[in-house]
């Protein structure tokens, strides 16, 4: 039988994590959004989703393996769970001390526990300037009160060498905000050299394909390179589908009864609203003048904008009107190629 307290991943607590499976959805989301933060990081080495604790982080700094321990929570942290945490931080790092650094990752924070978060950042960020000072020394001796009013089994040099709070913004946004998520992804994912070109349809793909990753990998270390194979293969895989089939857009006119037809397209069109398949009736020319031309006019200028080829797929079902206003936004004239899906063939504005 495993010792408890030992911190081995096969005890039964360590273990506890894989178990649960699937149920770690806004840990799924967060690993997502911080990689790309990580992997800034030169030194990032590898991640492990439910290691020896929810989310385990190497980096390798000189020669010198530097491990990082993080433990998610979905919810407020209070008091009594925050002394929980603590205790099995510190039990962790007696069983193992070459740890470098303990991370709580939490979606809120009881007040007394933001405390203790707003004290470690208040030293560290001027400790340059307060290095050894009787200011430092003061609000080093207040932190220590603070643990202490907690009974929290750390010193306040602990805290600061080897603890670190988060009071996560990407924990709260999932699973409401899942758009601000993506658009974080992809406008972290670009400030990386490795994709700065990469257009957002390509890393919307590769936000899907980092997801899946992780969930698959569940208990394995995966590695920075892993990361970037993964987004890699992705942009690889919308480029070249962009060169046979062009960017795709998904024209919801009469209502689509499959809503999972346009999740994988590059834009969605719902003119739903203006049109009744029942009576075939459509919008007057003051909604086509003033409402959907111009939207049309905007997603041409947006595509047109990512520099690539100039040819677009069009899919859904709609009256001949929306065709024709369609073929004027993406014309021969400005050099598109048009492609549009009618059951099982495709049309070709190029074709005769």
């Amino acid at each position: 039988m495993t010792d408890p307290n030992n911190a081995s991943m096969l005890n039964r607590k360590q273990m506890g994590g894989i178990h649960a499976g699937k149920g770690f959805n806004a840990q799924l989301a967060y690993l997502c959004i911080k990689l790309l933060y990580w992997c800034v990081d030169p030194d990032f080495s590898h991640a492990m989703n439910e290691g020896a604790d929810d989310i385990n982080l190497l980096f390798e700094r000189g020669g010198q393996r530097e491990r990082h321990y993080l433990q998610l929570k979905d919810h407020q942290v209070d008091r009594p769970e925050f002394l929980e945490v603590i205790e099995q931080f510190k039990a962790m790092h007696a069983a193992d001390p070459e740890i470098v650094r303990f991370i709580l990752v939490a979606r809120t924070l009881h007040d007394d526990v933001k405390a203790i978060e707003r004290a470690l950042a208040r030293i560290r960020g001027a400790h340059a300037i307060q290095k050894e000072t009787k200011t430092e020394e003061d609000t080093i001796n207040h932190l220590d009160k603070l643990l202490t009013g907690l009974k929290l089994p750390a010193t306040a040099d602990w805290a600061l060498q080897y603890l670190d709070i988060e009071d996560s913004i990407h924990i709260r946004a999932w699973p409401d905000s899942i758009q601000t998520l993506l658009n974080e992804f992809v406008g972290q994912t670009q400030s990386l050299q490795a994709f700065e070109n990469a257009m957002r349809p390509a890393l919307v793909r590769a936000f899907e394909s980092i997801q899946s990753f992780v969930t698959v990998n569940l208990g394995n270390a995966f590695s920075r390179e892993d990361v970037f194979q993964v987004i890699r293969r992705a942009v690889d895989e919308f480029d070249q589908k962009t060169q046979l089939e062009g960017l795709g857009i998904f024209l919801d006119a009469w209502g689509d009864p499959d809503a999972r037809a346009r999740e994988a397209h590059d834009a969605i069109i719902d003119w739903r609203e203006y049109f009744d398949r029942q009576t075939r009736s459509i919008p007057p020319v003051e909604t086509w003048t003033g409402v959907l031309q111009p939207e049309l006019a905007e997603l041409q200028k947006r595509f047109r904008a990512l520099g690539i080829n100039r040819h677009v797929t069009l899919r859904g079902n709609a009256p001949l009107s929306v065709g024709l206003a369609v073929g004027a936004a993406f014309s021969a004239v400005k050099a598109y190629k048009l492609t549009i899906i009618q059951r099982e063939d495709l049309w070709a504005s190029n074709e005769p």
